[in-house]
């Protein structure tokens, strides 16, 4: 098998470490980590009475958190300090 996707909530961050370990059994190893995420609330000015609190906050644990976590975990985990490829982040922007 040469890839393997494996779903995960980047919401919160806690779920990171057990998604690297999982690729890790998978392959023996990790050469490269794809953060292929994003949201973005959309609709009014950060703010604004109207503004979506609890989507922007949504959004900031996606797309910063849940990114910083996999990314740690991806440096200190199964293979730290022999990393062949590297990090690759995509933010496409999903829209809520």
């Amino acid at each position: 098998m040469l890839a393997v996707a494996i779903r995960s909530d980047q919401a919160e961050p806690s779920p990171a470490p057990s998604l690297i370990h999982a690729v890790a059994a998978e392959f023996g190893r990790l050469d490269i980590l794809v953060n292929n995420l994003s949201i973005a609330v959309q609709g009014v000015r950060v703010g604004d009475p109207k503004a979506n609190a609890d989507g922007l906050d949504r959004q900031w644990h996606i797309n910063v958190l849940g990114v910083v976590a996999a990314t740690v975990c991806f440096l200190a985990g199964p293979n730290a300090g022999y990393i062949i490829g590297g990090i690759l982040d995509i933010a496409g922007g999903y829209q809520i």
